[in-house]
């Protein structure tokens, strides 16, 4: 998985914590690498952006070669 934040983020995976970055910086595309294995049915994907004003946010599910994965179906909800 490719995540690109501006700035920091905390990211969870089927409730199980994958990882944070306390930065500030910047989107930029796939700037984290984050290795998850996926469920093959339904995967919740939880991402808190650490940022104080104007943010921004990209993510990219792949495989271990970064192709993306084109049967996938995304649902998103703002909290």
């Amino acid at each position: 998985m490719g995540i690109g934040s501006d700035d920091g983020f905390k990211l969870w995976v089927n409730g199980k914590f994958v990882d944070r970055q306390n930065v500030t910086r910047s989107l930029g595309v796939d700037t984290n690498r984050c290795p998850v294995k996926l469920n093959k049915v339904r995967n919740l994907l939880l991402l808190k952006i650490l940022q104080g004003g104007p943010t921004g946010w990209s993510l990219r599910l792949t495989d271990t070669k970064r192709v993306p994965l084109k049967t996938c179906r995304v649902w998103m909800s703002e909290r």
